[in-house]
């Protein structure tokens, strides 16, 4: 080393641009936490919002999805909404993560007629959004959007039956009519630590439209979340049976359903 020139300067620069970076972050975790307090009022995150479109947090489809996360946290339907117009104003497709994410808020808060509106003035006319919920009656029951029925995946406490009676709505309102429509329903499971109902998933898609990749890389993650090492293996060893080629991911999710497990 004692060849090597002194580099301290540029380390020195370093470590001040850490700095920066560090407490530019801060803040903006900061704001995020003041918009998903539900005891902060509308005012006040509404300032927030500001401040992380001062902060340059506010310009890709990642930054808005995280405040509207905090939005469904802190009950900000309004922000949520504002920010979901923002989004297509500025021609930044929504993900049908948050498409669903404020669907699924607005229908629990009862502000679905406040995103409706937004619909039917003309400013979202996205595909990623067409399937916001629909109350009208079918028959007897009552139609939710698949952004609505999915969140109900996620729920950790919920009753077999509860999941069973969700999964078999999804399907008879053709939600899992393809393997993005399954691919989205895994990862709620995922979420929810519903192993069971993953691996379910995973059967009824291939029965279906069939599997690919991504599906089966969310499967996975599944199983590992919750230590069912055995499973995700399973699931990794059918693939070559589907005809489906796994991908750096899938190897990766595997091995961390192993690591979890303390299985090497």
């Amino acid at each position: 080393r004692s060849g090597l020139p002194d580099y301290a300067f540029a380390r020195t620069a370093s470590a001040s641009v850490r700095c920066l970076s560090s407490t530019g972050n801060s803040e903006h975790l900061e704001m995020l936490k003041q918009i998903q307090r539900k005891r902060v009022s509308l005012e006040k995150s509404a300032e927030a919002v500001e401040e992380l479109r001062r902060l340059g947090k506010l310009e890709h489809a990642n930054d808005f999805a995280k405040a509207i996360r905090a939005c469904d946290r802190g009950d900000k339907w309004e922000i949520a909404i504002s920010l979901l117009a923002e989004m297509i104003d500025a021609a930044i497709t929504p993900s049908d993560a948050v498409s669903a994410q404020v669907s699924s808020m607005c229908e629990r808060l009862g502000k679905i007629d406040h995103l409706q509106t937004l619909l039917d003035s003309g400013q979202v006319h996205k595909p990623a959004i067409t399937e916001v919920a629909n109350t009208a009656d079918v028959g007897s029951r009552k139609r939710y959007s698949r952004g609505a029925l999915l969140q109900r995946l996620r729920r950790r406490k919920a009753s077999p039956s509860e999941l069973e009676s969700t999964v078999a709505t999804l399907v008879e309102d053709g939600h899992l009519d393809s393997v993005h429509g399954y691919t989205l329903a895994l990862r709620m499971a995922d979420s929810g630590e519903q192993w069971e109902w993953a691996v379910q998933l995973l059967d009824m898609c291939r029965k279906g439209p069939g599997l690919d990749v991504t599906a089966c890389n969310t499967g996975i993650a599944a199983c590992a979340r919750s230590l069912q090492w055995e499973r995700a293996l399973m699931v990794l060893d059918d693939m070559s049976r589907d005809d489906v080629v796994p991908d750096f991911e899938t190897y990766h999710k595997a091995t961390s359903a192993c690591s979890r497990s303390g299985k090497w």
